[in-house]
């Protein structure tokens, strides 16, 4: 795609991986300070504040409680390792899975979510026998939701099918703001999910969005 004041669609992979060594990080940060316990909302907001502008991607789990738990890093800007659900000792708990994404130079929007997290949300779903049905996407425009809504998530095929039609019809047109190509490509992915079995929402900062054209 060109043309003389356009902006193309591009798309970097965003992922996440499981069972991989990291660097594990203290929860205390998230957990202290009104975090912890007060609900999971308040937890994941501390976990966007606190990484919104960090260059690497970072994990973690949040229990029904607003507790955070096995918090870490790979160090990469483009995917992080994420802890098994069966070495966390409340897993048999909901919990919620978070992720930011990463700053990245000239790139105004963070963007949302990439189809092997939505992927690793449907793995984790069936491990924990539906308990675990949501994720959270933090970035510096504001926070992505994905949840399952039935009792079986959808599968790998249809998840990842949606996600290349979400891209595909996000490419098939020009676009002369990044705040044009963002919200057509959120629009695109989430009706995409929607018609699979996920609800995507998303929770604007909007000191942000009134800063950013």
């Amino acid at each position: 795609m060109g043309g003389r004041g356009s902006i193309s669609f591009t798309y970097t992979d965003h992922r996440s991986k499981d069972g991989a060594i990291y660097i594990r990080k203290p929860v205390a940060r998230l957990n202290t300070g009104g975090g912890g316990g007060a609900s999971v909302e308040v937890t994941i907001e501390k976990f966007r504040k606190a990484y919104k502008n960090d260059d690497f991607m970072h994990s973690a789990y949040v229990d029904e409680f607003g507790f955070a738990h096995a918090l870490g890093t790979s160090m990469q800007s483009t995917y992080t390792t994420v802890t098994p659900l069966k070495s966390i000792k409340t897993a048999s708990n909901p919990m919620a899975i978070v992720l930011n994404q990463p700053a990245r130079i000239n790139d105004t929007f963070g963007g949302s979510f990439s189809s092997a997290s939505l992927n690793y949300l449907g793995i984790s779903h069936g491990l924990s026998s539906g308990k675990t049905r949501e994720m959270y996407l933090t970035a510096p425009e504001g926070t992505y939701k994905a949840r399952i809504r039935g009792h079986k998530a959808p599968s790998q095929e249809d998840i990842s099918g949606a996600h290349n039609k979400a891209k595909s019809l996000t490419t098939e047109r020009k676009y002369y703001s990044k705040r044009s190509m963002w919200k057509s490509y959120n629009k695109n992915l989430t009706d995409e999910m929607d018609k699979i079995g996920i609800d995507i929402t998303f929770n604007p900062d909007k000191s942000f969005n009134n800063r950013k054209k």
